[in-house]
């Protein structure tokens, strides 16, 4: 038998007939991808499903806050198709963290991330999430990523 834990495996998918088919609005590609490898290993077949997931766009997705400044951070949700409408359905945030989504203006969404003053938090990194609705109804989380520094 055969070693070809080192074979070299090559996938090729055109990202612009993904988009394509993806604009047309079911946010769903099937298909088979075809996989070729090294002259030792026989090509093969396997089925796919490519999702669209991402139907926004982060304003900021690291954020520095420094653990002496108590104002609010904003970030802001741009949906990434026009005429879509995104909503946030749900916020989550580490312990030491106020967060709060502001009214939708023009289609964008504002989250506004704060430092709980009545807690001590460390300096590192923590995580904020929203889960987000497009207007077909999908669902995706945005995560951002906070550095607290001294």
């Amino acid at each position: 038998m055969e070693n070809h834990e080192t074979a070299e495996l090559f996938a090729r998918l055109s990202v612009q007939e993904v988009r394509s088919l993806l604009d047309s609005g079911d946010n769903k590609l099937q298909g088979t991808l075809h996989i070729s490898g090294n002259k030792e290993m026989e090509p093969v077949e396997m089925k796919v499903e490519v999702f669209q997931r991402d139907f926004y766009r982060l304003s900021q997705y690291l954020v520095t806050v420094s653990k002496n400044v108590s104002e609010s951070t904003l970030i802001q949700i741009y949906p990434e198709k026009e005429n879509d409408n995104i909503k946030i359905l749900d916020l989550q945030a580490e312990t030491g963290f106020i967060v709060a989504k502001s009214e939708e203006i023009d289609g964008i969404q504002t989250i506004s991330i704060k430092l709980d003053s009545e807690k001590e938090i460390k300096t590192g990194y923590y995580t904020v999430t929203a889960k987000i609705e497009n207007s077909n109804g999908n669902q995706n989380l945005a995560r951002i990523t906070i550095n607290v520094s001294e």
